[in-house]
Formats: structure tokens, C-alpha cells, sequence
């Protein structure tokens, strides 16, 4: 049976969170949405607040995971985390992940584009 993408999708994010949670990440929202749209992962790495991107696929018809991430989609991202930050008066370090994963492969890309 072909899986949806919302299960594929929802099933990433899960393994994502799993896998931050093993690098020492701390989890503080999933799923956090605002006008600008939604944000997958919000997490702390140490004193970094982190906002990621998860883009999950079973297979690279189409495209990869990571291709899948245009400048429109991070310009998006970013612009939710301008009002997570400025609603949470958060005035520290942050930065813009993405976890890609393909079938049973996954890959951690830290900082894809500038966040200060």
C-alpha cells in the first residue's frame, strides 16, 4: 500500500525528533504555526535556538529532500521565526536546520541560510 505523504511526512518528523533528541537537542514545539506558516521543529542546541525544516520522502521521484527546499520555502521559515522570536522576546543565537530523509537515510544539514 502507497503511504500519503502527511503519513510520510508526519513519520519524518518523528524519526527527525528522534534523531535531535540523540544529538542533545531540546524539543520545545513541533508543528508551530503562525500567518507566515508552519514551522516543523522548534529546539534548542545548547544556547542556539534551532527552527527545522523536515522534508521526508520515500523515494527521489520527483526530486530529492533536500530539492524540495526552494529559497521561497526558507524565506517562509524565516519569516515565522522572526514572530516566534519576537512573541517569545527571545534574544539569544538562532539558526535554520533542515533534516532530510529518503527512504532510511537521513541527513542533519545545520544552518541553511544565514539567521542573524
Amino acid at each position: 500500500m502507497v503511504e500519503s505523504t502527511k503519513t510520510i511526512g508526519d513519520k519524518g518528523e518523528d524519526i527527525a525528533v528522534e534523531f535531535l533528541e540523540n544529538l542533545g537537542f531540546e524539543i520545545i514545539a513541533r508543528n508551530w504555526r503562525n500567518r507566515f506558516g508552519e514551522i516543523d521543529i522548534i529546539a534548542k542546541d545548547n544556547d542556539t535556538l534551532v527552527f527545522i525544516e523536515v522534508k521526508a520522502k520515500s523515494s527521489n521521484m520527483f526530486g530529492t529532500p533536500g530539492e524540495m527546499i526552494t529559497t521561497k520555502k526558507i524565506n517562509k521559515i524565516k519569516n515565522a521565526a522572526l514572530i516566534y522570536i519576537k512573541e517569545n522576546n527571545y534574544d539569544g543565537p538562532w539558526r535554520i536546520d533542515a533534516v532530510l530523509i529518503l527512504d532510511k537515510k537521513l541527513e542533519h544539514i545545520e544552518n541553511i541560510t544565514d539567521g542573524y
